[in-house]
């Protein structure tokens, strides 16, 4: 996602719940979430974490 909108913004995933990230977002840098779902009682819920760039790249790298 870029943005030219710097400041704070709301990253979400929403199934039968939500979560979020906050990010006050920066001219210049990165930023990386790690997103996952954990099982809910019907649905898988969402997670989702800030994560240090160095990890972000790495991981993001690996994607086939």
């Amino acid at each position: 996602f870029k943005t030219r909108d710097f400041g704070e913004h709301k990253f979400w995933g929403k199934t039968e719940s939500q979560d979020s990230v906050v990010i006050n977002v920066k001219k210049g840098q990165e930023y990386f979430i790690r997103c996952g779902i954990k099982m809910g009682v019907a649905v898988g819920k969402p997670e989702m974490y800030l994560i240090e760039n160095h990890i972000g790249i790495k991981e993001y790298e690996e994607i086939e």
